[in-house]
């Protein structure tokens, strides 16, 4: 019998006449960036202790740029970074009083970004402005909202800020994927038990059930009387089991976890900033109880901050192969993935926008 390349040539002919693959099924998701549009929800800009008094910092946001300064009165302001002027870069400008103004003509911007003075003293045009972000500073962190005006407030902690000691980080590099991707994890409970080795308790006599996941218009989350981990790096640390746990996601940006370990509070604020599609940068802060001010109250505190950053890093570390390697198209969802559906109907209800979009890009 003739062959082709040592082919069957009947075999290569069924080969060719099979029927199609079925036509793989996708569950759509907004990609962030999408029509140029993003989720309207708060993002970290910088770490507090990268802006001190009278500086001026840039930093990429959403595929463009915005800058941040903080005046003599100790208030943070993010912006967008070109003069209303002549498109002078403001990250080169200069803080002077509580207003941010460029070096080229000396056009003078306040917080909220109106033109309110010009370097020859004539009226500034009524026009003359930059944009405004809705800024807040908390947990170590400045964050600007999406918008024209926060659609929600940032999370609270159980615990009142002034009686707080917190420790905010970032982390280096940013990670090649999306908020929609990082924040995933949440509602895919499944894979605290195939990624982290763990197990959660819902009631007092059952394990590994799902827990009972709540939506709202601008956070979802959960609550457990336990969550335990396993693994050789976790028992090295000492952090196996973690009682009385809430998780809470605000928007799509900001996770709030609140824990008890040793009968000590803490609570941790993860978050992520879209630096540009496909590239998201994390940071995180551990709150936990300052105590009574003393030495020994300082260091039991300082130490606590430390063994809860451990374990924020161990968990990173574990889905960092996820963060680095997918391509998210959800699809093939089974009844396990039930929760997962509610949170992507959750993303792609939630509001997009980008009416910075004129202000932020060269």
């Amino acid at each position: 019998m003739s062959t082709v390349t040592g082919i069957d040539k009947a075999a290569t002919a069924s080969v060719v006449e099979a029927e199609p693959r079925v036509e793989r099924v996708l569950r759509p998701v907004p990609k962030e960036g999408q029509d140029g549009l993003y989720t309207q929800t708060w993002y970290p800009i910088c770490l507090s202790s990268e802006l001190g008094g009278g500086q001026v910092i840039d930093r990429e946001f959403l595929g463009g740029r915005v800058i941040a300064f903080r005046g003599e009165n100790g208030i943070a302001s993010v912006l967008s970074p070109y003069c209303a002027h002549m498109g002078m870069d403001l990250a080169k400008g200069e803080v002077v009083g509580n207003h941010l103004r460029c070096i080229y003509h000396h056009y003078e911007y306040d917080e909220s970004g109106v033109c309110v003075k010009t370097g020859w003293n004539v009226p500034p045009p009524e026009n003359a402005c930059v944009f405004n972000f809705p800024t807040a500073e908390r947990y170590g962190i400045i964050w600007a909202f999406n918008g024209t005006k926060a659609l929600f407030d940032l999370p609270d902690l159980a615990i009142p800020d002034e009686e707080l000691v917190v420790d905010a980080w970032l982390t280096e590099p940013p990670v090649p994927c999306s908020t929609t991707e990082i924040f995933c994890q949440v509602p895919d409970w499944g894979h605290l038990k195939f990624m982290h080795a763990g197990t959660m308790q819902t009631s007092e006599n059952s394990q590994n059930l799902t827990p009972e996941f709540q939506f709202n218009d601008y956070n979802f989350g959960y609550s457990v009387e336990s969550m335990t981990f396993a693994g050789e790096q976790r028992e090295k640390e000492g952090g196996q089991e973690f009682p009385a746990v809430k998780i809470h996601v605000y928007g799509t940006s900001i996770i709030r976890i609140e824990t008890y370990v040793n009968g000590n509070w803490a609570g941790v604020i993860g978050t992520a900033v879209i630096r540009a599609p496909g590239k998201t940068q994390i940071m995180g802060a551990v709150a936990v109880q300052k105590g009574d001010g003393s030495p020994e109250a300082q260091a039991a505190a300082q130490q606590q901050i430390e063994f809860h950053k451990k374990q924020v890093q161990i968990t990173g570390d574990e889905d960092m192969v996820i963060y680095e390697n997918i391509r998210f198209a959800p699809g093939a969802l089974t009844g396990i993935d039930s929760i997962v559906s509610q949170y992507l109907d959750y993303v792609s209800a939630f509001p997009r926008a980008n009416p910075a979009a004129n202000f932020i890009y060269g």
